[in-house]
């Protein structure tokens, strides 16, 4: 088997990612279908930002912002807790099936920060059980309004507890982010009346599905890549990949640094050039799908895209690797190319600057 070189695995990914040549928005219709799509395509995508999510998702689809507002308020996606502790966007009819399998580790883990809260599971289901009272019969509410509610019934909300206690009761399945309220929140509704029908996998079955989708919308990519993402034993993770290998839903090929994972789709699809300029968001999936992430950013800038806390800057790519970061204020661009960056397409540049603009993201 031949090697693939870093051009051509960047090339793939890219393909993957929905990112060569993006579709261009074609007019202001509201085309909630093509958003679904590009969800469905990554499976999961950074949610913890809903402003970048926001462009993440219509920069892959060509639509506007609104078809994106639309897509939630339509309940085709949600935001809520899959993995890692990080809120993602994800298909609404995935949800279930994927915090089923990744909920053993992730809830694992809170024990020792609800002790160190005070916070007993008791509690919990107490106010899980306010939160369907509240909620039942397709009421929804912000995160302060379920928080008051829970206060009204008379429970002492300490520090820390709301959050935790929203994370909890999405986590494990009773509540999701719904319909947004605009750019930067959406309300809080009940699962079994939201999403329907979602899809019902378990245990195998969900592990192939998870190792296939995850491989269409990111590869080429490492079980360790996906082991990162989902924090999912690297144990049963290779033994999933080797199943979905042997039932040709992935194809293996290898890289420099050893073997790696793409769908057959991208595999035999022709090997495009990068786009010369993107301009991705924060937190976008092209950079923080993966374990390693060298194949679009050398290691040794990490400082200048990513600070110590976690948090990610948007970034302008350059043939498929970081040259710089953005950031909107009062509706415009202002862009930062490192010194270092190699020559950029200034037109290229502009023409994409122009299309963050056009989509109205809120200032920060």
């Amino acid at each position: 088997m031949s090697v693939v070189g870093a051009r051509d695995l960047l090339s793939m990914r890219l393909r993957s990612q929905g990112l060569i040549a993006p579709p261009e928005p074609s007019g202001r219709e509201i085309r909630t279908s093509a958003v679904a799509d590009a969800a469905r395509r990554l499976l999961a995508l950074q949610g913890q930002d809903p402003v970048a999510a926001l462009w993440a998702l219509g920069l892959r689809a060509g639509v506007t912002k609104e078809s994106v507002q639309a897509a939630f308020a339509e309940g085709l996606i949600v935001r809520s807790w899959p993995m890692r502790g990080t809120v993602h966007v994800v298909p609404a009819e995935d949800i279930g099936w994927l915090q089923r399998l990744t909920n053993p580790r992730a809830l694992r883990g809170a024990d020792r920060r609800r002790d160190f809260l005070g916070l007993s599971i008791e509690m919990l289901e107490r106010m899980r059980g306010i939160a369907v009272a509240e909620l039942r019969g397709g009421n929804a509410l912000t995160r302060a309004e379920l928080i008051a509610a829970f206060e009204r019934a008379g429970i002492e909300m300490r520090s820390g507890w709301s959050y935790h206690s929203i994370w909890y009761l999405s986590q494990t399945g009773t509540i999701v982010f719904g319909p947004p309220t605009d750019a930067r929140e959406s309300k809080l509704v009940l699962v079994d009346e939201w999403i329907g029908p979602p899809r019902d996998l378990e245990g195998e079955e969900a592990l192939a599905e998870l190792v296939s989708r995850y491989i269409v919308g990111h590869g080429p990519a490492t079980v360790a890549d996906l082991g990162w993402w989902t924090m999912l034993t690297l144990t049963e993770l290779k033994r999933a990949f080797a199943a979905a290998e042997a039932a040709g839903s992935v194809v293996r090929i290898e890289s420099e640094s050893g073997p790696m994972w793409v769908s057959p789709e991208v595999e035999s699809a022709p090997l495009d050039e990068p786009p010369p300029v993107l301009l991705l968001p924060a937190f976008d999936e092209l950079l923080l799908g993966y374990k390693d992430r060298t194949l679009s950013v050398d290691p040794a800038n990490a400082s200048r895209w990513t600070t110590s806390n976690g948090l990610f800057a948007a970034t302008i790519v350059c043939g498929g690797r970081i040259a710089g970061t953005w950031t909107m204020r009062k509706g415009r661009v202002e862009a930062k190319l490192w010194d270092d960056a190699p020559p950029i397409d200034a037109d290229e540049l502009d023409r994409q600057i122009a299309r963050v603009e056009d989509f109205g993201l809120p200032a920060e």
